[in-house]
């Protein structure tokens, strides 16, 4: 079996932040809807990007990326409807992107549901509903999504809680439908503002008043080139690994990606300084904790795992619930089998002071989740073995190198 192996180390060096991979992911799928040539720069070389790439393919969507210079070209010029492996569907979540993508195409055809990280059940009764008032008939047997227009025309679409995929994939549709659809309580996260600002940008129809968003559809999408912001999970990541362990520079850095989680190191009396860059050093923490994780202005859900780690470290009690998703905890079992003094009441993580942590081998099941075992691994000061590494290649482009860039000693071994 394959792991990595970490050593105890001194942590110090620098990093350079990588194009956002959800970004990317919901870019690329927008890229798709112009019947053209399409240019996304900083798309991260990862898992999720190459699987949706693969899929773009079977589409007969012309691609060229660059893996050293992360550029990537997409010709849609000649692109048709093909079925989608559930080989390729059930390996990420963002796959659900291509079902207005295949709606272009086709007036009916079968989809799998989505895959991705097995934290918790995660529906797709949001973007469904939208895709319903949109003129979309569909039929559920098991796992499977049988879907069909009926009479596309615009709709005013509320949704019952904020959610960036569903916000996303009512966007790629609506866009395609003359006439006005309006998004009420949508996400306004900032990958839908980037797929706003990709379709603007391409001549699309496309505006936020009021919280809400309008889209006026079928406009003739134009050929673009479009630069995928760094991503703020990353980022996140390793400003937590420098607030817990050491010294470390960030480049690529946006204030305003990291501002939530900045805030709270203001509260824990973090050291940090930023300009274009973010400087973080080890700090003593020493102030109770109470975290609420969604999205904007909250600390993302996507880093709960992360600041868990962290806050191991704290000397007075820690309580953080995520409102997203409540039951994404499988990692703090392992993290109890450290020696975390972590208990689970109510869906709220709290997370006592003094935990003395023996990693030995941790065993990692999904992309945030593992990435917090390294995290608290490190923090032991110990060496140990992680399972899980394909979970870390699905989010994190080169993240070996990356964290021996920072003097991390990790390689892979097969024990």
């Amino acid at each position: 079996m394959e792991y990595l192996r970490f050593k105890k180390s001194l942590v110090e060096g620098l990093v350079y932040i990588s194009g956002a991979k959800n970004i990317a992911l919901a870019l690329v799928s927008s890229a798709l809807l112009i019947k053209g040539r399409v240019v996304l720069n900083n798309v991260p070389n990862i898992k999720d990007i190459s699987i949706m790439l693969d899929i773009a393919k079977l589409l007969n969507v012309d691609v060229n990326f660059n893996y050293k210079t992360n550029r990537l070209i997409l010709d849609s010029t000649n692109i048709r409807y093909s079925s989608i492996p559930f080989s390729l569907i059930s390996q990420f979540r963002a796959s659900y992107y291509f079902i207005p993508i295949l709606l272009s195409l086709k007036d009916d055809f079968t989809f799998s549901f989505p895959g991705g990280c097995s934290f918790q059940e995660r529906p797709i009764d949001l973007h469904l509903k939208a895709f319903s008032l949109l003129g979309i008939n569909y039929d559920i047997d098991g796992s499977l999504i049988h879907f069909s227009k009926n009479k596309l025309h615009p709709s005013k679409i509320i949704f019952s809680k904020k959610s960036v995929g569903a916000t996303i994939n009512a966007i790629l549709l609506a866009i395609q439908i003359p006439g006005t659809t309006i998004l009420i309580n949508p996400s306004l996260d900032v990958e839908v503002l980037e797929v706003i600002d990709f379709f603007k940008k391409a001549n699309g129809l496309i505006y936020i008043e009021n919280e809400k968003i309008y889209i006026d559809g079928i406009n003739k999408l134009k050929e673009e080139e479009y630069e995928v912001k760094p991503d703020r999970i990353e980022m996140g990541t390793f400003s937590l690994i420098g607030a817990s362990l050491g010294r470390i520079l960030i480049l690529n850095f946006q204030y305003e990606l990291l501002k939530p989680l900045l805030d709270l190191f203001d509260y824990l009396n973090v050291n940090y300084q930023y300009d274009d860059y973010l400087l973080v050093e080890k700090s003593f923490i020493d102030r109770p904790v109470k975290l609420i994780l969604s999205s904007e202005p909250n600390i993302h859900t996507d880093l709960g795992p992360l600041v868990c780690s962290f806050l191991l470290r704290n000397n007075k009690i820690s309580i953080i619930e995520d409102i997203v998703y409540p039951k994404r905890n499988s990692y703090v079992f392992e993290l109890i089998k450290m020696g975390a003094k972590i208990r689970i009441i109510n869906d709220k993580i709290i997370i006592f002071p003094h935990s003395i942590l023996h990693p030995d081998i941790l065993k990692g099941s999904d992309l945030r989740g593992t990435m917090s075992l390294v995290l608290a691994g490190l923090i032991s000061n110990e060496d140990f073995l992680l399972e899980g590494y394909n979970y870390l290649s699905r989010g994190y482009e080169n993240i070996i190198q990356k964290l021996n860039d920072i003097n991390i000693d990790v390689r892979k071994v097969d024990q």
